[in-house]
């Protein structure tokens, strides 16, 4: 590791506590970031960071720091959007939107790559570029990939591609890496039935969805039993309308499927709509099956995670390395042109988990992060 400057590890800095707490209250929806982007934009601006490009994948931002000589480029990711989950009124710093909050930390872990930006800005690379990136829609599992359709993307596109997340049930500050594969790929499978409605007081004339939907429910497998093992849970049933009056005629499924191996999780999709194919026809229904969400399987490099496990140490941070990968799901893997690693930071074990109501940001991390990914920039920029 090359000499770099002194790196500070302290306690949350105050504008950096105030400054996480503000995208908290502003949570915005996957594609509907215009005011967090617009946000992170000012403080860029602020920092003294040029160029600032916007728009990127929707509303993506992102600045480069770049050193005008030869070198490894490097990508930093946060994500913008928040999520569909009510928060209660309690919070001193709560959502201003009663059914939008931040309960996946994104308003962290955007803080803290802007506190590295304010860093690079102060002190640019001495070789080689960084690219702070702000990622639209990572929760829909879009955002990624249109970054990387966007025209502008081959500017930014870099040599190393680093994210990070928050990890409730981990220690706190524990540093968590994986080689190969980090967390699960995934996709959504949404089953739609078509029948024929009737009066309620007169149900058997119905061409009823009900009784597959109960099949369905009762039938496919929550994960399977073989290695590489494939994971399914329901996430949403509707069956006809909130009438009184009407025996109903449609339903609809909503699915998450999810695998370390692309390839098992295809399997085992094919197998799901083979099943809910053969449901229908049971039940003489009509059947619409689609895929959404579509998230990759994220991997990490070897060699780039060695770096982050070094850079951790050297700041006194403890490391963790589990033996499977983690089961929830990203998008990061689709700004991985070359090499890339992400990694995890304990959020407290018996911290509230991620998409409950009951979960925060703890601001105890923006510190060791924000520190952490520092480092491991000038590790290879300096």
């Amino acid at each position: 590791m090359s000499d770099a400057p002194a790196f500070r590890s302290e306690s949350p800095p105050t504008q950096w506590t105030a400054i996480r707490r503000e995208f908290h209250r502003r949570a915005e929806l996957s594609g509907h970031e215009s005011g967090t982007a617009e946000a992170v934009a000012e403080h860029l601006t602020r920092f003294g960071a040029r160029p600032i490009v916007r728009g990127l994948g929707g509303h993506g931002v992102a600045a480069r720091f770049d050193s005008g000589r030869d070198g490894a480029r490097v990508l930093l990711r946060a994500e913008l959007d928040a999520l569909p989950i009510a928060e209660s009124r309690s919070l001193p710093h709560h959502s201003a939107q009663a059914t939008v909050s931040h309960k996946c930390g994104h308003d962290g872990h955007l803080t803290t790559l802007l506190a590295v930006a304010e860093r690079l800005a102060a002190t640019p690379p001495r070789a080689g570029a960084v690219t702070v990136l702000f990622q639209p829609a990572e929760e829909t599992g879009e955002g990624a990939a249109r970054v990387r359709s966007d025209p502008r993307w081959e500017e930014l596109a870099a040599d190393v591609a680093i994210a990070w997340h928050n990890l409730p049930g981990q220690a706190p500050g524990q540093v968590i890496l994986r080689d190969d594969v980090f967390a699960y790929g995934s996709r959504g499978l949404l089953a739609e039935f078509e029948g024929e409605s009737a009066h309620a007081f007169e149900p058997e004339r119905a061409v009823s969805p009900l009784p597959a939907i109960r099949r369905a429910l009762r039938l496919l497998p929550g994960h399977t039993e073989t290695e590489p093992v494939v994971e399914l849970t329901p996430t949403h049933v509707r069956i006809g309308e909130p009438t009184f009056g009407i025996a109903p005629g449609d339903a609809s499924l909503r699915l998450t499927l999810r695998s370390p191996s692309r390839d098992a999780l295809d399997a085992f999709t094919e197998r799901c709509e083979a099943m809910l194919t053969e449901l229908a026809a049971r039940s003489r229904l009509r059947l619409r099956l689609s895929r959404h969400e579509e998230f990759p399987v994220t991997r990490s490099d070897a060699d780039v995670n060695a770096v982050i496990e070094s850079c951790a140490r050297s700041l006194g941070q403890e490391t963790f390395r589990p033996p499977t990968p983690l089961r929830w799901s990203e998008d990061f893997g689709h700004l991985v042109t070359s090499r890339g690693a992400m990694f995890g930071i304990g959020a407290g074990v018996d911290h509230p988990p991620l998409h409950s109501p009951g979960y925060d940001f703890p601001d105890e991390l923006l510190a060791p992060a924000s520190d952490l990914l520092e480092r491991v920039v000038r590790h290879y920029t300096d």
